[in-house]
């Protein structure tokens, strides 16, 4: 399993968790990866009645680093994380919510 699959394993496994301990009566999102020429869309997948998706973040193919969503095609500037260097503190910070990409 590469860094970007851990990354996304870990956003599923906190969503899930928050899914069940708040929302046990909703179905949680799951969230898939869309590669492009430079980026890994990581995007929210919805089940529920309300259907649709939405970009959780990106994640630069050749750096690795993790930017917030600015936009449906593009990624905010500056990057947040790095997966080479930052994956334990995400496995603490990652939220359903992105909110730990915020500054």
């Amino acid at each position: 399993m590469n860094l970007i699959d851990q990354y996304v394993a870990i956003i599923q496994e906190k969503t899930n968790a928050h899914y069940a301990e708040r929302l046990p009566t909703l179905t949680p999102p799951t969230f898939e990866q869309q590669p492009g020429s430079k980026y890994v869309k990581i995007v929210e997948v919805r089940s529920d009645r309300h259907g649709g998706q939405c970009v959780h973040s990106f994640v630069n193919k050749s750096t690795l680093e993790v930017y917030k969503a600015a936009s449906w095609r593009a990624p905010a500037k500056g990057a947040r994380y790095d997966l080479n260097t930052d994956m334990e503190k995400l496995r603490q910070v990652v939220d359903p919510y992105t909110g730990y990409l915020y500054r």
